[in-house]
């Protein structure tokens, strides 16, 4: 795993184990901070702007702008990993400037964005980006854990048919994933299947006891006791 897949499994360890995902200001976010530059018109000063950088990083790199739109999507994920969103941000937009079809630039916006809550927009991204990563594990888990909690707050029985099956997925090929396992356990406690979500988290404790999530143990606890009682 290389160090940019290393800090992003440990933001994903660390921060979006969806309880839900951190909440975000609600001031309108600057341009660069939207993904794909948000939907309003770009100025002709912002144009200008754009296709200066782009012609810039051209030349740095020798005129292949596939090239440079990966090193920019590489900054992002660090500065992710590193747990700077807002920074990441910006270098996955220069990234998507550049390659429009770069496929991890795309992922890292969908990541950045479901930490907003920005769901929708981060489902879009995830799908878009889906042929070309649709191997990589942690792609998986990722999208994984934002159809969770889309399943989770719409109970949509498609939506929550897929994200079960996602979770499914992840689990047949890294079965010790106690993210995974948490945000699978997660959704089935919404659903009221409290006993599969206790055996997820049994299979947690068996693999890692340090990476349960005190509060979702707490709310299965509270539950159980409460049905159980006369």
């Amino acid at each position: 795993m290389n160090r940019s897949s290393r800090g992003l499994a440990a933001l994903l360890l660390s921060v979006a184990v969806l309880a839900p995902f951190a909440a975000h200001a609600a001031a309108p976010l600057p341009r660069n901070q939207q993904a794909r530059y948000g939907t309003e018109p770009p100025s002709e000063a912002e144009r200008t702007a754009d296709r200066r950088f782009v012609e810039a990083m051209a030349v740095v790199h020798g005129g292949d702008r596939r090239k440079a739109s990966d090193d920019a999507a590489r900054r992002g994920w660090d500065a992710f990993g590193a747990s700077r969103p807002d920074e990441a941000m910006v270098r996955f937009n220069q990234a998507w400037l550049l390659d429009a079809n770069n496929p991890r630039a795309l992922w890292g916006m969908a990541v950045v964005t479901g930490g907003r809550k920005e769901v929708a927009t981060s489902l879009a991204l995830f799908a878009e980006a889906e042929p070309a990563l649709r191997d990589d594990p942690m792609f998986r888990m990722g999208y994984a854990q934002v159809l969770g909690l889309d399943a989770q707050r719409s109970k949509d029985p498609a939506r929550v048919a897929d994200a079960l099956s996602r979770f499914a997925d992840v689990d047949r090929v890294a079965p010790t994933n106690t993210l995974n396992l948490q945000n699978w356990a997660r959704l089935l406690l919404a659903l009221d299947r409290d006993d599969e979500a206790l055996a997820l988290l049994q299979r947690v404790r068996a693999v890692r006891p340090g990476a349960l999530d005190p509060g979702l143990v707490e709310t299965l606890a509270r539950r159980r006791a409460t049905r159980s009682a006369p």
